[in-house]
This record gives C-alpha cells, structure tokens and sequence, in this order.
C-alpha cells in the first residue's frame, strides 16, 4: 500500500518483465463519511476501466491472515464497469434501497483535502455479494438514531479524470496473479529498501505455506503425544 502510484506501476512492469504469464493489475481506496447518511462511510475502490475481475480483501477473524477473496455480482450488471457505473455490496443496497428495481442513483463523496464535500453522482446496476470477514454487514442505528456502518462500492477510475482529490486519502493497491509467487514477494521486498518507502504484501503464497507448517507441527505433536501414551500403557 502507497499513495504513490507510480512506485506500483513500476513494480507491475518489473514483474511482468521477468514472468510473461504474470497478470496484474493496480487500484485505489477512497474513504470518506456521507454527510446524507449521518455516520456511513464509504470505502470506494476505483478499478481500471476495462477489468472484470475483482477481488475484496478479508481478514480471516481466527487468526487475523489477511487474503483476497473473488468478489461475485449476485444481481444486475457484472464487472468490468464503465464510466458513470458502480456496483454496491448486497447488505448497503438493501440498507439504501430495500427491493427496489436496478440501476438506483448514488451520490459518492470524493475526498479532496477540503473542507468541501464534493460529490459524485454513480448508477449502481448491480449488487456484490457481502463479505462478512471483511466486516460488511447491514447498516444499524446507533443510541442516537443515528444511521451508521460501512460500504462497499466499487467503480471505474475513469470516473475521476480531471478532478482535483486528495491523494494522501488514497490507498494505493496491485493485486497480481502468477505462477511464482515467492518473486513477486522478494520484488515488493526489494522495492521496499530501494524506494524506502512503506510497502506491505500479503501473499497467499506465504500464508498457505504458513498454515501448512503449522498443520504439520500440530500432527507430528499428536504423534509423539500418541507414541508416548502407547508406551506409557505398554509399560503399566
């Protein structure tokens, strides 16, 4: 993650210098509270124009490994979206709309560093299932009654092509796709001490690995927790 877009283009194009059959692509994360709504906030992701395919990160609660998981349009229209077009999580939309036919209105604020809100107008023509580990749930109201909670929408990045916005209030995201994951590991750790800048990569890769290891310190524990239990018996 940066607000520096060019560090990951560069990171994109390295790696697919070095792997042809890598595919890759790079993102941003808005956020910002709307006003309209009393405490929601929204968590847009800008996507390139033409990509159909969108993954949502999540957060595993057992153990907190971070990982992407497929984001499925359950109603409507399907990625890849065009510019004015937008797809809302499953439990906003009924928070929002309750049942009401697509494509619905939205109006989106766009952080720009001022104090001004300033507001994109977006057709949501479909809905994305929820991710519950990712924290999407229907929105509640709070003690004061309130409207309160978070979603998820996504858009074309083309949306916002000359406007001014605040890109300290950007997360800057590449998700890549390859067959040899521990390069693109040591790349984003290499970039990181050449660029000294902060870069964070989780890796499916490292985490099945991880979890692999640990399934096997656990078996050969019930192993020797095993043997010894026969021995004990054996003897008495």
């Amino acid at each position: 993650y940066t607000n520096r877009a060019n560090i990951f283009y560069d990171l994109l194009q390295q790696i697919k210098e070095e792997d042809e059959g890598a595919y890759g692509y790079a993102y941003f994360t808005t956020t910002a509270v709307m006003p309209q709504y009393d405490n929601v906030y929204a968590n847009v992701i800008w996507l390139p124009e033409n990509e159909n395919i969108v993954f949502r990160e999540c957060v595993e609660p057992k153990n907190g490994i971070l990982y992407a998981s497929k984001t499925e349009v359950i109603s409507g229209k399907g990625f890849p979206l065009k510019k004015g077009e937008a797809i809302l999580n499953e439990s906003a939309y009924r928070s929002f709309f309750g049942d009401a036919s697509l494509p619905v209105s939205m109006d989106v604020p766009i952080p720009d560093g001022s104090n001004e809100v300033k507001f994109l107008t977006l057709q949501i023509v479909g809905v994305a299932a929820d991710h519950p580990q990712a924290g999407e749930a229907p929105l509640t109201y709070d003690y004061q009654g309130s409207l309160t909670g978070n979603i998820q929408l996504y858009a074309s990045a083309s949306n916002l092509n000359g406007m001014e916005r605040e890109a300290g209030e950007e997360k800057m995201q590449v998700m890549v796709y390859t067959q040899y994951p521990e390069k693109v590991v040591a790349y984003c750790q290499q970039l990181e001490s050449v660029a000294q800048i902060t870069v964070v990569c989780h890796s499916v890769y490292q985490a099945q690995t991880e979890a692999k290891q640990q399934q096997q310190i656990q078996a050969q524990s019930k192993m020797l927790t095993s043997m010894i239990l026969l021995i004990v018996l054996s003897v008495n």
